[in-house]
C-alpha cells in the first residue's frame, strides 16, 4: 500500500516524546533563591507512560498495509497523550505539597505542551491515512 507524509508526521510525533527526559513538567523557585524542578524521570508511571508513546507512533509506521490498525494506535497515542497531560497535573499537586519550604514563585515548565504538539502531529498523521483511504477508493473505482 501507500504510506506518504503519515510516517514522517508519527515519527515527529515519536521524537518530540523523547525531549519529556531533558525538560521540566513543573518549576518552583524557593525563598533563597534556588530552583526545584519535577522531571519526568522522577515519577515511574510517567517515564513507563513516555516510553510507549515513543514505542506506538514508530510500530505504527511499520503498519502501512494494514490503515485501520494504524488509526486505532493513534487514537490510542492520543489518549495516552491526555493521560499524560492529567499525570503531569496530579504530579504538580504532589509537588507543590510536599515542598518544605514553600515556593515564593511556580510555573508549568516546557513539557506540558510537548504531549499537545503530539496530539497535532497525530492528528495530522490520521488525516494523511484518511486521504491515502480516499485515494485508493478513487482508483478502485476505475478498474
Amino acid at each position: 500500500m501507500i504510506q506518504r507524509i503519515q510516517s514522517v508526521w508519527l515519527l515527529l510525533s515519536a521524537l518530540i516524546i523523547v525531549l519529556l527526559s531533558r525538560l521540566p513538567i513543573y518549576v518552583g523557585n524557593l525563598g533563597d533563591g534556588s530552583i526545584r524542578e519535577l522531571m519526568t524521570a522522577e515519577r515511574l508511571h510517567m517515564m513507563i507512560l513516555a516510553l510507549l508513546l515513543i514505542i506506538i507512533p514508530i510500530f505504527a509506521i511499520f503498519l502501512f498495509k494494514n490503515r485501520s490498525a494504524q488509526k486505532q494506535l493513534i487514537w490510542l497515542h492520543i489518549l495516552l497523550n491526555l493521560l499524560l497531560l492529567l499525570f503531569f497535573y496530579m504530579a504538580k499537586d504532589a509537588f507543590l505539597q510536599g515542598q518544605e519550604p514553600k515556593f515564593v514563585s511556580s510555573r508549568y515548565g516546557i513539557s506540558v505542551i510537548i504531549p499537545v504538539l503530539s496530539i497535532i502531529l497525530d492528528i495530522m498523521a490520521f488525516r494523511g491515512i484518511r486521504a491515502d483511504e480516499k485515494l485508493i477508493k478513487a482508483a478502485d473505482k476505475f478498474r
